[in-house]
């Protein structure tokens, strides 16, 4: 399968603007043609309501492909940059290369969103990939292994993540655990291989004593239970539990005297994927944002800053680095290459940088 992946790479059939066109219109098919076997699927592994799957699935996904076929051409455009006294004459821009052969290890929780979406970027940055569902979602990976037109076989056993990652790949996009962060991580140094790791942790949410409490309620409640609680954003703070994320709709609550030891009690634990903060004073709001650090931050809501195609999502220390969502998807798969293209003339002005040095020399080129 590598050798095959590899070799079509090399080909460069992945390159072109109307290739990447064509597969993201073929994924757009495959939400539209599949939708009951999708629904299907996601009800036999997590027995998911259809709403929950087009909600917090499907519909993430359309609107990241609509975006990506609506802006790909000119993402892909050479950037012109600024140019110094010693390439004054000479053309000098940031081509947008694809990083080559990509491994996208997705986790269970969300079957259908962490492995499209990530897809959709590598896909049009011009990457070959390699899709890893989680076998703990079985029947959603029978599904993407026999629908969509992907080298890939169906997974049933742990260990073959382990073997797969064996492999050479030129980038390497991980969502799950930190457990499996870590041997995905000592993988890909072997290889020095550049890659994304989207993981978990404890989401605080601090409540003010100013705000709408029945709003809050019905807010925290949707955030905290929505996928039976089995999401990384999750609000997730409690006291005896601190020591592991809660996979499950279970909501513990810590009261404190005021914003300041909220602030402190975020500030002395790892940082978090999301921070959340309710309040009917903005100020409020917004000094929880500037004095806490999150891969994320959403005022008087659960989780609908990851809705966004034009921000960023992705964790930050012991919640991962990287991101996606949007171009960001793309800029993640895609290696930006420093280009000048200088002409073979105007040796004159190339003679001040050659030997015999001197101060005079030095003096011109300063």
């Amino acid at each position: 399968v590598m050798h095959c992946l590899r070799a079509a790479w090399m080909t460069g059939k992945t390159h072109p603007k109307e290739y990447r066109i064509h597969q993201l219109e073929a994924l757009c098919h495959f939400l539209d043609e599949r939708q009951a076997d999708i629904q299907r699927a996601l009800c036999e592994d997590l027995h998911k309501p259809c709403f929950e799957t087009e909600f917090t699935e499907v519909l993430l996904v359309r609107n990241e492909l609509a975006n990506a076929l609506n802006n790909l051409c000119c993402w892909m455009k050479d950037e012109n940059v600024h140019k110094n006294l010693m390439t004054l004459m000479d053309c000098a821009f940031i081509r947008k290369d694809p990083y080559g052969v990509v491994l996208i290890i997705a986790p269970y929780n969300y079957p259908i969103h962490f492995t499209l979406m990530p897809l959709v970027g590598a896909i049009a940055a011009g990457n070959c990939v390699v899709l890893k569902p989680s076998e703990l979602s079985s029947c959603t990976e029978r599904l993407l292994a026999k629908a969509l037109p992907c080298y890939m076989d169906p997974v049933t056993d742990p260990e073959e993540t382990e073997k797969l990652l064996e492999n050479k790949f030129d980038y390497i996009f991980y969502t799950g655990n930190n457990h499996v962060a870590k041997i995905v991580m000592t993988a890909a140094a072997k290889h020095l291989t550049p890659l994304t790791l989207e993981l978990g942790g404890k989401c605080p949410c601090y409540v003010d004593r100013c705000c709408n409490f029945q709003n809050v309620a019905n807010r925290i409640v949707w955030g905290k239970c929505v996928n039976a609680g089995q999401t990384c954003i999750a609000p997730d703070y409690c006291d005896p539990v601190m020591q592991e994320e809660i996979f499950a709709p279970i909501l513990p609550i810590f009261i404190v005297r005021d914003m300041e030891e909220a602030i402190d009690f975020i500030n002395c634990r790892e940082r978090p994927l999301a921070v959340y903060a309710f309040s009917s004073d903005s100020k409020v709001v917004n000094q929880v944002l500037d004095h806490t650090s999150s891969g994320g931050f959403c005022g008087n809501d659960i989780g609908i800053h990851a809705t966004s195609i034009a921000l960023p999502y992705g964790g930050i220390g012991h919640s991962g680095f990287g991101q996606y969502h949007g171009k960001f998807s793309f800029d993640t798969f895609t290696h930006l290459r420093g280009c000048l293209l200088r002409c073979m003339g105007l040796e004159l002005m190339n003679k001040m940088r050659y030997p015999p040095y001197s101060n005079k020399k030095l003096r011109h080129k300063a």
